[in-house]
């Protein structure tokens, strides 16, 4: 049996070989349903099928390219594409063609950009110098066309004359201050577009100005300025506009002071019969008049402190500033007599007293003054009267009165002192010796300056003698001998201290006792 067969490329028969080419005779064994052997014999016609490769290159400007009989399509992004066919054979075989396909950029590019009408923009072989769209066609290094196009804008620049009007100054758009009038002063400006424009200057300048005063008034005066009445201290300023529209200011610096603290103060000079009198003031300036009417105009003296001694009643007045001027001065005046001191005159009666006589008159003399004041030995008496009198201490010694008188701010004193005239001398008239008491024969004196005594017997002898009062007898003789009982005759020579020159004598007897 033949097994007639039509295949593309090749065929794997029955008898597992694979057949490549057209084949006849070959056989193979076949059994039969009645196992009986069969023989086939392959009857074999081998169509080929192909496999085309093809490559190019294109420009990418295209986006298309004929293969065949197809094309094929292409973007921008594409560097590299591979496109396949498939075709059948009259025979039904198939054959694959594949293309390999290299793309070449060819550009069509857009710039855009922008100059300065001063300036020009170098485009390929020429220079641009207005707003257009330009086109400039280029080939690249495989031949692909390519189109760049310029799209530029051009700004204008501008040449301006700044026409300024100032007050004093202009702080200019270059930075500089100007003080003057100013013609030609240029600065170059950038617009948002970059582009470099002149400006130049044309300044005049007018000026303005600024006057302040200072001043001082005094706390509860008004003081005027410009039509403004201020009431206090402070910086207070007043604009004037002038014809070119540039303010000037009028200011005025002031300074309130307070009216100053001004008094007299009196101190009298006792000692010295004139009057002190001080400036107390919270101010620096002090000026003294007296017997003038209106202070300031010619001072008799710029001293804090003057000694006076007016002859007759006078006005004295100080007048206290901050400075010798007229404004916010204040005044003080004062009064004053002819200065008095006083002078205390005492008199007195008698001018000794004695023990059986102490009676005493005291009588101020003098002038009356504001007080009179009397002590009797330190005591003071009370009253105010010009005469007094009362009884000494028998027992004193002396009795002191004092006087004292004075005004309000000065004062006199005197004093006297009346001796009490006591019996000078006490003699005993009888001593014991050897008993317990009266042993001695003792004189006791009071008030003695100086004093002699002498003791005689009945013979006339002298059995004792001194010139100390406190040298007692004890009854010895001169010889150290005890002299007996009797009478013995004394003499006693003695002074005292109220007239010490004058010498007295006193004689008597004294009696000894054993």
């Amino acid at each position: 049996m033949d097994d007639p067969r039509e295949v593309c490329d090749s065929l794997r028969w029955r008898d597992g070989v694979l057949y490549l080419a057209d084949t006849i005779g070959a056989t193979d064994s076949l059994l039969t349903s009645m196992a009986c052997d069969s023989v086939i014999m392959l009857s074999l016609v081998v169509h080929p099928s192909y496999m085309i490769a093809d490559s190019d290159t294109v420009c990418a400007s295209n986006l298309s390219f004929a293969w065949r009989d197809t094309t094929v399509f292409f973007t921008f992004a594409d560097s590299a594409l591979t496109a396949t066919l498939y075709r059948s054979s009259q025979y039904g075989c198939d054959s694959t063609m594949t293309l390999a396909l290299n793309l070449h950029s060819s550009y069509d590019i857009h710039h855009y950009d922008t100059t300065c009408d001063n300036h020009s923009l170098p485009f390929f072989d020429t220079s641009l110098v207005t707003t257009g769209v330009y086109l400039h066609p280029d080939t690249t290094l495989n031949g692909c066309d390519s189109l760049v196009t310029m799209h530029l804008t051009v700004h204008p620049t501008y040449a301006h004359n700044d026409i300024r009007q100032a007050c004093d100054s202009l702080r200019w758009t270059d930075g500089q201050l100007y003080l003057s009038d100013t013609v030609g002063a240029i600065d170059t400006m950038t617009s948002i577009h970059v582009c470099d424009s002149v400006m130049t200057l044309h300044l005049s300048v007018y000026p303005s100005y600024l006057a302040v005063e200072r001043d001082t008034f005094c706390s509860g005066t008004i003081y005027s300025f410009r039509a403004h009445s201020l009431t206090s201290g402070g910086y207070y300023a007043d604009t004037l506009v002038s014809i070119h529209q540039c303010d000037s200011i009028l200011a005025i610096d002031l300074t309130e002071r307070p009216l100053p603290h001004v008094a007299i103060r009196v101190e009298h000079l006792c000692n010295e019969g004139r009057y002190l009198l001080h400036a107390d003031t919270d101010v620096p300036f002090t000026g003294w008049n007296w017997g003038r009417p209106l202070p300031g105009v010619h001072y008799m003296s710029t001293d804090s402190i003057v000694y006076v001694s007016p002859s007759s009643t006078m006005q004295y007045i100080l007048t206290a500033g901050y400075d010798d001027e007229p404004r916010c001065i204040a005044n003080d005046t004062v009064e004053l007599s002819p200065f008095v001191m006083p002078q205390a005159v005492l008199r007195v009666s008698p001018q000794s007293l004695t023990p059986e006589n102490t009676h005493y008159d005291a009588y101020d003399s003098g002038q009356e003054y504001l007080y009179r004041r009397w002590f009797v030995d330190g005591e003071r008496l009370p009253g105010n009267d010009r005469h007094i009198e009362g009884y000494a201490n028998p027992d004193a010694d002396t009795l002191r009165i004092a006087l004292v008188v004075g005004t309000l701010h000065c004062s006199d004193t005197t004093c006297a002192a009346l001796a009490i005239r006591h019996q000078a001398l006490f003699i005993p008239n009888a001593f014991t010796p050897g008993a317990d008491s009266n042993r001695e024969f003792f004189v006791v004196g009071k008030n003695i300056a100086s004093f002699e005594i002498s003791i005689y017997n009945r013979e006339g002898l002298l059995v004792f003698t001194s010139s100390d009062i406190n040298s007692p007898w004890d009854g010895t003789g001169l010889s150290g001998n005890p002299c007996p009982t009797g009478n013995y005759v004394y003499q006693i020579r003695y002074s005292t201290i109220y007239q010490p020159s004058a010498f007295q004598s006193q004689v008597g007897m004294v009696l000894l006792i054993r």
